[in-house]
């Protein structure tokens, strides 16, 4: 297959992930917005689209390995000079001690119940916090939708960079 071909093909292939895309944020735009942003009629959820890039070529296991490789010797060497008798004699005294100190502590967090259990759980909702919910396994649906074309987008990028149909 010719370059001008595989570029075509990935012209092509860019604009239908885009009309998607469109399609999925107008999806976006008529289900409710949250009570916190009521003017917000976007993706609650996937905020930056950086995370949907692809792996660059540092991100792969090679890439892991030969960093590790590098990087694993200075931290070898800043570790052995710690005295690990030390640090496993402070662990253990916390241990000890910890007990102690929940017993007379006024509250006991992670005992019985902490203290947020009961933060933002009326038993009323909203008018508007109850037509948010309704919606929002569509929502989670359409913004996982969204975040694998975003995705494929940026794979259609990184092929014509390199001249390679998607």
């Amino acid at each position: 297959m010719s370059i001008n071909t595989a570029q075509q093909q990935n012209d092509l292939e860019k604009k239908h992930i885009e009309a998607v895309l469109f399609s999925l944020m107008k999806e976006l735009q008529k289900l409710a917005p949250h009570p916190d942003k009521p003017k917000s009629t976007g993706a609650d959820f996937v905020q930056t689209d950086s995370a949907y890039e692809p792996a660059a070529d540092y991100d792969g296991l090679l890439g892991s390995l030969i960093i590790e490789g590098t990087l694993g010797g200075a931290f070898g060497a800043a570790a052995a000079g710690v005295n690990w008798g030390d640090a496993v004699e402070c662990v253990s005294e916390y241990m000890q001690d910890r007990p102690a100190a929940q017993a007379r502590a006024p509250y006991s967090i992670g005992q019985k119940r902490s203290i947020s259990a009961a933060f933002n759980t009326s038993g009323t909702h909203t008018e508007m916090m109850g037509s948010y919910l309704r919606d929002l396994p569509r929502r989670l649906g359409i913004e996982r939708w969204l975040s694998d074309y975003q995705r494929k987008l940026y794979a259609t990028h990184k092929h014509a960079a390199l001249g390679l149909a998607a």
